[in-house]
């Protein structure tokens, strides 16, 4: 005979018990930047997190904190963008004076109307004041195109952290001329990264976001552009 499940008194054969669930699989955490973790050494913590940002920034991003300090990205981004104009300032001096010297009869005043020292000083001692102001201005100015394009997930704050790390390949400034232009278009694909990660969206709306101000800025000079090129021509 068959075995079959016990009947209770009243006639109704009990359920079959259910097999246990299977434990859910681990996720692994990733641990937090180093530039973010508490007692690391801000020197290595600096290189550390600026060789991560450089080579894998998709895994940079991911371990970038939304609840650390703010002060954190800021001085991070404040450092390396200082960095950025005290050595292009520093080049730029350098080159200039060399050019000045090879061709004194070129220079005029009229090519070059700030001398290269008094341009190396303000790089220098206008930063602190103008750095802040430009990552503050233009974080508002990023976040608010990525809130008319429906892509923001986070606050104001996280496109704010996202812009600081960003600022990561400013040290290729540290090479002469090619340093600069390659830190200019990596900073944009680490601003992409960064915000479709943080904010949960995607790269073309982040992309758009980023470069929306200076479609903007460029679409409202356009105008006084075309009218001074007409004053030229009738005013040769």
């Amino acid at each position: 005979m068959e075995d079959r499940p016990p009947i209770s008194p009243e006639g109704v054969t009990p359920p079959l018990p259910e097999p246990p669930a299977a434990p859910p699989p681990e996720v692994p955490t990733l641990p937090p930047l180093p530039w973010e973790q508490p007692g690391y050494p801000a020197l290595p913590a600096l290189f550390e997190t600026t060789r991560l940002f450089l080579t894998r920034p998709f895994e940079a991003y991911q371990r970038m904190s939304k609840t650390v300090s703010r002060s954190r990205p800021f001085l991070y981004g404040f450092l390396l963008t200082w960095l950025a104009l005290i050595v292009g300032g520093f080049y730029q001096l350098l080159f200039q004076s060399a050019f000045e010297s090879a061709m004194p009869g070129w220079y005029g005043g009229r090519h070059f109307p700030i001398p290269p020292g008094a341009r190396f000083a303000i790089n220098l001692f206008a930063g602190p004041f103008v750095i802040p102001c430009a990552l503050l201005v233009f974080s508002g100015l990023v976040h608010f195109f990525l809130m008319l394009l429906g892509g923001s997930r986070g606050g104001y704050w996280t496109t704010f952290r996202v812009l600081c790390y960003a600022a990561s390949p400013s040290v290729l400034v540290l090479v002469p001329i090619c340093g600069a232009i390659a830190s200019g278009f990596w900073e944009i694909v680490l601003v992409t990264i960064g915000l479709s990660i943080a904010h949960s969206t995607t790269k073309t709306r982040a992309l758009l976001a980023q470069l929306a101000p200076a479609i903007l800025c460029c679409a409202c000079l356009l105008p006084f552009a075309f009218v001074a090129s007409l004053r030229r021509l009738w005013n040769p």
